[in-house]
C-alpha cells in the first residue's frame, strides 16, 4: 500500500472521529436535557416531548439525522477506544477489537437506513 493511500485513509478516519465528537458534544446534551430531564420534571411536559419526538421521527430528515448522529457517535467511540488501547500499550487487543468496533460503526449506517424503511 502506498504511503499516500494510507495517509488518506488515516485522514478520513480522523475526519469521521472529529465529526462524531463535534455532533456528540453539541447534540446529545440538548437531546438529553430536552428529552429526558424536562420529561421527568412534569408529566404534562413529558407528553408534549413525546409528541414532539414522535413528529420529529416521522419526518424522513429527522430519522436520517438520528442515523447520522448515532453512526458518527459510534465511529467516535470506536476511535477513542482504539486510542485508549494504544495508550495502554495493548496492541494485540487493539488489533482484534479495532476491526470489530469500526465494523460496528460502519454497519450502523446501513442498518439504520434499513430500519427506516
Amino acid at each position: 500500500m502506498s504511503r499516500t493511500k494510507s495517509s488518506r485513509r488515516h485522514a478520513f478516519a480522523w475526519l469521521l472521529f472529529g465529526a462524531g465528537g463535534m455532533l456528540t458534544a453539541l447534540l446529545f446534551p440538548a437531546l438529553l436535557v430536552g428529552g429526558l430531564v424536562l420529561s421527568l420534571s412534569d408529566p404534562s411536559v413529558a407528553r408534549e416531548n413525546l409528541v414532539r419526538i414522535a413528529s420529529f421521527l416521522e419526518a424522513p430528515w429527522g430519522r436520517w439525522g438520528v442515523v447520522v448522529l448515532v453512526t458518527f457517535a459510534l465511529w467516535h467511540a470506536a476511535h477513542r477506544i482504539g486510542l485508549l488501547l494504544h495508550d495502554l500499550r495493548l496492541p494485540t487487543v487493539r488489533r482484534v477489537l479495532a476491526p470489530l468496533l469500526y465494523g460496528l460503526a460502519a454497519a450502523s449506517a446501513p442498518l439504520g437506513a434499513a430500519l427506516l424503511h
